[in-house]
């Protein structure tokens, strides 16, 4: 499934320094088709509706994390400067 892919591949790049300084080396606002070709790159097989989707839940999962402890208020301001949508 391309969701779990672009969920891999978001994992991966927390955990992989190279892959984390290629993904940085690309811009903060990088495309995403470029993100998916990187991805494509490292052996994941998503498009890139699967990573927007894959990002909006880690996020997500994220800020529930952070409610759960609470400190949500710091999470969800941060993501809303991360994405306008």
């Amino acid at each position: 499934m391309p969701v779990i892919a672009a969920h891999a591949f978001i994992r991966r790049t927390v955990a992989d320094a190279e892959l984390r300084a290629l993904v940085a080396a690309l811009g903060h606002d990088a495309p995403l088709a470029e993100l998916v070709a990187l991805g494509a790159k490292a052996g994941f097989d998503f498009d890139s509706t699967a990573l927007r989707t894959a990002w909006r839940q880690d996020w997500m999962l994220r800020w529930l994390a952070a409610s759960a402890n609470g400190s949500a208020t710091g999470n969800r301001a941060a993501s809303t400067r991360a994405s306008p949508e």
